[in-house]
């Protein structure tokens, strides 16, 4: 073989060790990407989880303040009734 046979051959086992290695790259990405998808839709469902309670809990004590509003206002009418 002549010399630049012998260059052309190392450029292209080079070439094929390069693509080879983009090749697993790319896979390394991909899979990566994957596992970031699904950590991201975990956290996301877990901040929904806890928007929820916070929501459901913000509505209970909505509820009660307006109950203890209303119970104090009757109680306050009565008294003033049963008074007079």
């Amino acid at each position: 073989m002549t010399a630049s046979g012998e260059r052309i051959s190392r450029f292209e086992a080079e070439i094929a060790a390069s693509l080879q290695r983009i090749n697993q790259l790319r896979e390394d990405y991909q899979r990566d990407q994957a596992r970031a998808q699904e950590q991201f839709e975990s956290y996301q469902k877990a901040a929904q989880e806890r928007f929820d309670l916070y929501q459901q809990t913000t509505q209970s004590l909505v509820n009660l303040a307006f109950g203890l509003i209303v119970s104090a206002t009757i109680a306050v009418v009565v008294s003033v009734i049963f008074k007079s």
